[in-house]
């Protein structure tokens, strides 16, 4: 279908009428200041996540600290989340590898998320590294204790699910919040 000149005039018009009386309108300053409140309760929760937790809680993954699951379960019971996880899902593939999974609800005031938590046979911390040079040859799936995967993933799950419900804590920018950041490097809590 094609527009005359006239027909897309008009449509802008209406836009541009929409945009105005949206910019008039109390809510959107409203929004705004709302928007600011939230912004400096992230960063209040980033603070206070950082004070209950230590350097045993964190993790540099490429350079960057992430909260393991240690800090993780402090920070909840500091904001009181709240969580139901389902029964774990198997899955077994042909090789005789398995996949634990969990889905959770993670609840913090009224606000409620769905999360996942999985953990495979496959994985290198369950089969051990192999290497051949030194004669170390990885597990089996046969010789992998089936009960530590489904904690592990049961773990995942918990993890993954306080991480998402709060934002900003899964990992934080050390310059971002440089007054109180873990320098984990030397294994010592560092104060900027």
């Amino acid at each position: 279908m094609e527009l005359s000149n006239q027909e897309l005039v008009e449509v802008n018009t209406n836009e541009l009428d929409t945009e105005i009386s949206m910019l008039s309108n109390d809510n959107l300053l409203a929004m705004a200041e709302q928007a600011e409140r939230r912004i400096e309760a992230i960063k209040r929760i980033m603070s206070a996540s950082l004070k209950i937790t230590n350097e045993n809680d964190w993790v540099l993954i490429g350079g960057v600290p992430y909260l393991q699951e240690s800090g993780a379960t402090k920070v909840a019971r500091l904001f009181g989340i709240g969580w139901s996880i389902s029964e774990p899902i198997l899955e077994t593939e042909t090789d005789g590898h398995f996949t634990y999974t969990y889905k959770g609800k993670f609840t913090m005031g009224g606000v409620s998320i769905e999360a996942t938590g999985s953990r495979s046979s496959k994985d290198e911390f369950f089969t051990g590294k192999e290497d051949k040079e030194k004669g170390k040859i990885a597990k089996k799936p046969q010789d992998i204790d089936k009960r530590d995967v489904k904690i592990s993933a049961y773990t995942n799950c918990i993890n993954n699910g306080i991480k998402r419900i709060l934002p900003r804590v899964k990992k934080f920018n050390s310059r971002r919040y440089g007054k109180c950041w873990i320098r984990l490097q030397q294994n010592e809590r560092v104060w900027i």
